[in-house]
This record gives structure tokens, C-alpha cells and sequence, in this order.
């Protein structure tokens, strides 16, 4: 809906699962990196080994905060009951664009994330200092979930709209 703010996606999956990745192909409207409609500390999470009735689980946090106009941070997460807690420090990238691909493994507790782009970073981002990839890792404790999700906090008005392309998950 194009006069609200934010979304939410689960696919919920029933069952005891072990390790877990996740795929997802996505474009931010927003071609300049920033990501979100304004820097209000507007964020998308991906949701990976998660449960959807505890709102449980691990996930990246693709964040847009008000130090950079063309780049956001991403954070791995862990969420107990919808209360997130930063696994990692945050790391600023200009990959939040148009040609996105986000990677989520889990695989014997550790947790890791590649986000890549084939979207060419403008002189600025590559004048600020801002790395093209993500790569993010470390451990977590085991859990049995296997549901996946994105929820986006941002507003959705025109150009400032994240387009989901296409999500594989793998158990």
C-alpha cells in the first residue's frame, strides 16, 4: 500500500531444522544507497532460523542512519520475542541498491552474510570510503526453527520502495 509505512513477510515452516540458508534478490528503489525514505533510523530485517509465533530467531538488519546519504549499515541480529540485539558491529556498504543479493547461512552455529550488488558504485560512495560488499560473521547458539521473513520499517511511497525479486530458501 503506497500511503502507509512498512511491511511485513513470514513464511512460517513447521518442524525441527538443523542448518538453513537463505537467498534473496531484492532492489531498493533508492539509487543513491541510502535505502529508505529518510534517515529516522528506517530499517529492513531478513529473517533466517526463525520462528514466527515467538518472533524468535536470527536475521540482518539493513539500516539507514543519518551519518551517510549513500550508504546504510547492516548487522547481524539475533531476536528473542521481537526484541532484537546486535550480534555484530554494523558495517556500511553502498550493496543496498538495485540488483541486490543478500546471503543468509547458518550452518553448525555460524552465522554468516554476503551482500553483493552488480550496480556500479557512484564517485561518492567510492570517494566516502564505502565498501560494495557486505560480509558479516559469527556464532550463535543452535536452534530448531526454520522460518524465514522480511520486515521493513520504512515508508513505501514512490521511490522509496524495496522490490523483492525472488528468495530461495535451503534446509
Amino acid at each position: 500500500m503506497t500511503t502507509s509505512r512498512g511491511a511485513l513477510l513470514l513464511y512460517t515452516n513447521e518442524g525441527d531444522f538443523n542448518n538453513m540458508s537463505v537467498v534473496l534478490n531484492l532492489s531498493a528503489h533508492k539509487k543513491a544507497g541510502q535505502g529508505f525514505g529518510s534517515a529516522t533510523g528506517q530499517y529492513m530485517d531478513v529473517y533466517i532460523k526463525y520462528d514466527t509465533k515467538t518472533s524468535s530467531g536470527y536475521g540482518l538488519r539493513i539500516q539507514r542512519v543519518s551519518d551517510y546519504g549513500n550508504a546504510v549499515t547492516f548487522t547481524l541480529m539475533e531476536f528473542t520475542n521481537g526484541i532484537g540485539t546486535k550480534l555484530t558491529e554494523a558495517q556500511v556498504s553502498s550493496a543496498f541498491v538495485t540488483n541486490c543479493t543478500v546471503e543468509l547461512d547458518i550452518i553448525n552455529n555460524v552465522f554468516t552474510t554476503k551482500v553483493t550488488t552488480t550496480t556500479e558504485q557512484s564517485p561518492g560512495q567510492i570517494e566516502d570510503g564505502h565498501l560494495k560488499e557486505v560480509n558479516l560473521t559469527t556464532t550463535i547458539k543452535n536452534n530448531s526453527f526454520g522460518s524465514f521473513g522480511v520486515q521493513h520499517t520504512g515508508t513505501v511511497s514512490a521511490g522509496n520502495r524495496t522490490m523483492l525479486h525472488d528468495v530461495l530458501i535451503k534446509y
